[in-house]
């Protein structure tokens, strides 16, 4: 996911508008075309856990984040682990 869409997924898309405020940002996006993004929240410290957040669980930042995130990753370092380099 290029800026300009990582910017239109947390200024213009929801979750990524209720969920901005608690620290969340859209890192990627989902390649299937499900619209449920990937993302990181600050206040989880400097290797925090990358997150898909579903796209049509409610407008609400309390909801979405109690029942609409499904941790992937619980550091994002692990990410860059899991990679195989091609």
């Amino acid at each position: 996911m290029d800026i300009r869409n990582m910017r239109s997924e947390m200024l213009e898309c929801y979750p990524g508008i209720a969920i901005r405020e608690r620290g969340y940002v859209c890192v990627a996006g989902c390649t299937i075309g499900s619209g449920d993004q990937y993302y990181i929240c600050n206040s989880d410290g400097e290797n925090p856990p990358l997150y898909q957040v579903y796209h049509d669980v409610s407008d609400v930042a309390d909801e979405i984040i109690n029942n609409g995130c499904e941790m992937i990753f619980p550091k994002l370092s692990d990410l860059f682990d899991a990679v195989q380099p091609q």
